[in-house]
């Protein structure tokens, strides 16, 4: 009976929850769950989406439902994971899990693989990078000197610092931006680093 699902409100209430819906999560909603989201009845939504299918309006699959704003939103943005705060100071123990994603135009970030940490510490003030800021980070296990960098130390600690490496010691060193910052407080060289992303952009709050 598709022929009778042309309310059109109900078109767009399914259509914006869809829309929405992959917007936050950069996922499909299932039918149960759009059904939840719109107060519809499950056997109703299915009707609806069914005659939206065949006339153009979605396209859904077993998998997958997407509209002319979803497909749009995958090719022009790129997906993030937003995990915990990372120190700027002192390393400490890795962040943990994540709990959330984020969605980043395609034009700030560009390609790659990102993820998002809270700067936590004020050891990097100097590049820019206060205590509560968002750094965005693309995923990469490598960074060229003088690059601000997630490290991992002694598979222990993790830190964001500008990142050097010392040939001649087969060392690292790991340089605070904080001109109060002096002696070993301002660059720690350690053995034991391994990269966990490079900082591409720092996303701040309005004061």
């Amino acid at each position: 009976m598709a022929y009778l699902c042309k309310d059109e409100q109900t078109r767009a209430r399914i259509r914006d929850f869809i829309n929405a819906y992959t917007r936050d999560r950069m996922k499909s909603p299932s039918i149960r769950e759009i059904a939840q989201g719109t107060g519809i009845s499950r056997a109703m939504v299915q009707r609806y989406m069914a005659a939206m299918r065949d006339e153009g309006e979605i396209d859904y699959g077993r998998r997958s439902v997407s509209t002319d704003f979803t497909r749009k939103l995958d090719t022009e943005s790129v997906l993030a994971m937003k995990i915990g705060a990372i120190s700027c100071g002192v390393p400490k123990e890795p962040y943990p899990d994540t709990y959330e994603y984020v969605a980043l135009p395609r034009t700030l970030v560009g390609d790659g693989e990102f993820y998002i940490v809270e700067a936590a510490g004020d050891s990097m003030v100097d590049a820019g990078i206060d205590d509560g800021d968002l750094v965005v980070v693309r995923r990469q296990s490598d960074a060229p000197d003088g690059a601000i960098a997630v490290v991992l130390v002694d598979n222990s600690e993790t830190t964001l610092k500008r990142f050097f490496r010392l040939a001649d010691r087969q060392a690292f060193r790991l340089h605070a931006e904080n001109r109060s910052y002096t002696g070993e407080m301002r660059d720690r060289i350690v053995t034991n680093a391994e990269i966990q992303g490079v900082a591409v952009k720092i996303i701040k709050s309005v004061k």
